[in-house]
């Protein structure tokens, strides 16, 4: 299924691309198709992954990833691994209560 949704996005840019250009701007046509691949790149990565938040990587790509550094960050996000927890546990707080032979008052 997200195979068919990358193949349906990359579609409609070449009938986007084809709408722009005829046979006298195919290098125009061409660069439009890098860019819009480079720039889709952290959705396209989400939806291959089955990354858990890939819907919002990918409205946030369409809408921020514009600014260089929105793009860098939804790259990485969608490269992060899957099992790898961003904000990973403490092995113990300082407030949790310690076992009964490691208390010494």
């Amino acid at each position: 299924m997200r195979f068919f949704i990358v193949l349906g996005l990359w579609v409609a840019l070449i009938v986007g691309a084809g709408s722009v250009g005829d046979e006298t701007n195919a290098p125009l046509m061409v660069l439009y198709l890098t860019g819009a691949f480079f720039y889709m790149l952290p959705a396209n990565i989400g939806l291959i992954r089955k990354h858990r938040y890939r819907w919002i990587i990918f409205i946030l790509n369409i809408f921020g990833g514009w600014t260089g550094l929105g793009w860098i960050l939804l790259f990485a996000w969608s490269v992060w691994p899957k099992n790898t927890s961003l904000n990973p546990p403490k092995e113990r707080s300082l407030m949790a209560k310690m076992p009964a032979d490691e208390a010494t008052f």
